[in-house]
């Protein structure tokens, strides 16, 4: 198994890692919806704010983290029903 850890400002693509880790049974080993307000963060992650993430936070954007391990070998499923609705979602976002 491979452990991935992800940290984005990026909601949606937050979204997209948290469904495609449910859709393909990866194991979450942990997931947080704002790094700077959880007290449960892991001590490498919550230790290290980089310069974007500083610029993102003050303006009030929410830091997510998602640590999941991935099955070596395995075809990965793409999350079929994320990919109709947030694509519906997005498109409006960005009229």
């Amino acid at each position: 198994m491979t452990v991935f850890p992800s940290e984005t400002d990026n909601r949606l693509l937050f979204e997209y890692s948290n469904a495609l880790a449910e859709e393909n049974k990866f194991i979450i080993t942990f997931i947080s919806r704002d790094v700077y307000n959880d007290e449960n963060l892991p001590e490498p992650v919550a230790g290290i704010q980089t310069f974007y993430e500083n610029q993102f936070s003050a303006k009030g954007n929410k830091i997510h983290y998602l640590e999941y391990k991935i099955h070596d070998n395995f075809p990965i499923l793409e999350p079929e029903e994320f990919n109709k609705t947030e694509a519906i979602k997005y498109k409006q976002i960005l009229r």
